[in-house]
C-alpha cells in the first residue's frame, strides 16, 4: 500500500495520473505546474501498482474536489470522482 502526504498531492497540477512501465517495473506519475514528472508510486508488479494507482487517484479526487483520470499504459482510462463524506 502506498504511503503519501497531502503536500505531494498539492504538487499535481493536471487531473491526470499515468501508469506506465519504467526500468524497475511500473510507476504512477502526474505533472506539476512546470511540466515536470512527479512520481507517486513505483512497484515491481503491475497488480500492486494498479491498486496503489487507484488509491492515489481517489485520494487526489477527494483532495482537489475534481474528477481525476487514470491513464493505464495508454490502453485504458478510468475516471475517479470526489466522494463527499
Amino acid at each position: 500500500m502506498a504511503n503519501f502526504k497531502r503536500s505531494t498531492l498539492g504538487l499535481i497540477h493536471e487531473m491526470v495520473l499515468c501508469l506506465t512501465t519504467s526500468t524497475k517495473g511500473f510507476e504512477v506519475f502526474g505533472m506539476d505546474r512546470v511540466g515536470r514528472k512527479v512520481v507517486l508510486v513505483r512497484r515491481k508488479k503491475l497488480e500492486a501498482c494498479m491498486a496503489d494507482a487507484a488509491l492515489m487517484a481517489q485520494a487526489l479526487a477527494n483532495f482537489r474536489k475534481k474528477t481525476v483520470r487514470l491513464d493505464i499504459q495508454s490502453e485504458r482510462v478510468d475516471e475517479f470522482h470526489p466522494v463527499n463524506d
